[in-house]
Parts: structure tokens; sequence; C-alpha cells
């Protein structure tokens, strides 16, 4: 048997790959490459971070419509691109708003394209969750 390569089954080299997977996925040293990645990820890509947080809140709280389609979601996306573009640009942080705030006192909005605008953070954290009927007309 030596110098020679043992030839494994379909089956052992599947049992192997999910034996090698599992413990990728439960040893520290996987751990902290997947933390890596995931850092690595946020920096490259921050828009699609903070898009996905948002989707996963307004999901939260019931703000999705179900009629959402791809479209509508792509162009989510890019309001979060532009925002960061922006950010980039400017060197002002900058966030993505809800015209129609989801906790507003006598209304609550939707987490769709056209209730989305762009704002500088100050601008963003001293509107909180008014709601001013003028500017929607």
């Amino acid at each position: 048997m030596i110098g020679r390569l043992r030839q494994f089954s379909d089956e052992e080299r599947a049992l192997r790959k999910r034996e090698a997977s599992r413990l990728y996925r439960t040893s520290s040293n996987g751990r902290k490459k997947r933390v890596e990645h995931f850092l690595k990820y946020c920096k490259k890509y921050p828009w699609k971070v903070n898009a996905a947080n948002a989707l996963t809140y307004a999901r939260k709280i019931k703000r999705v419509p179900l009629w959402l389609t791809k479209e509508h979601k792509a162009e989510i996306l890019q309001f979060f691109m532009d925002a960061s573009y922006i950010q980039n640009l400017t060197k002002t942080r900058m966030s993505v708003d809800h015209i129609v705030p989801f906790n507003g006192e006598k209304v609550s909005g939707l987490h769709v394209p056209w209730n989305l605008q762009i704002l500088t953070y100050a601008e963003n954290s001293g509107k909180r969750n008014k709601f001013t009927e003028a500017k929607c007309l």
C-alpha cells in the first residue's frame, strides 16, 4: 500500500467533504477565517451590508410588502450604493432615510424605493420619526 494512492468511492468522498466542512464550521480557526472574510466583505461592499441590514429590520417589523419585486429590491440597493458613493466623494457621513418613517405617530411607511431618500447623517438624526406632508406634495 505504500506508494499507492487509495481510491475513494463517491460516498466516501462526500462523507469526507461533509466532515471537513463541519470541522471548518466548528473549529476556532474556521471561525476566525469566516470572521475575517466577513469583515473584508463589509469593507469592500458596505452598501450591500447596509441594504441587507435595513431589509432585515424592515422585515422584522413587517414593513416589507409581499409584492416587492426583484427590480424594486435592485432600486433599493441602488439607493444604498449611491449613498456610499456620495459619502466617499464628500467625506460626509450619509444615510438612506425613509420619507414616511416606519414608526411614525400618524402613519407608518413601507420599505419601498419611492419611500427612500439620501440625507446626511446629521439631517437624518434630526428628523427622527417625524413626517411632514409638505415634503411629499
